[in-house]
């Protein structure tokens, strides 16, 4: 006997992608967004924005990372040292 019976249309509004959606995963990939919005939502949002196009932002946003300096300190440490030998001298 074949089921004769049709699921049930869901009546559920699908919830608008957040506007944050697109930087949070550029700068911080899956792990963060699942982590904020679920997976299944995460998911969701990807495919609506353009799963191609986001990937290649979070491609150009890496290696735009990788040409700045190692550690984001290493410009105060030599700002500080510069302060400690004019203190020095004066």
């Amino acid at each position: 006997m074949a089921d004769t019976r049709r699921k049930a249309q869901s009546s559920k509004v699908a919830q608008p992608v957040p506007v944050e959606f697109r930087q949070l995963f550029v700068r911080h990939g899956w792990e963060r967004v699942n982590h904020l919005f679920g997976k299944r939502a995460s998911v969701r949002y990807f495919t609506v924005l353009g799963g191609d196009r986001l990937r290649a932002e979070r491609a150009a946003y890496l290696d735009q990372r990788k040409s700045k300096p190692a550690s984001r300190y290493s410009s105060m440490a030599t700002i500080s040292v510069q302060a400690a030998l004019e203190g020095a001298g004066a």
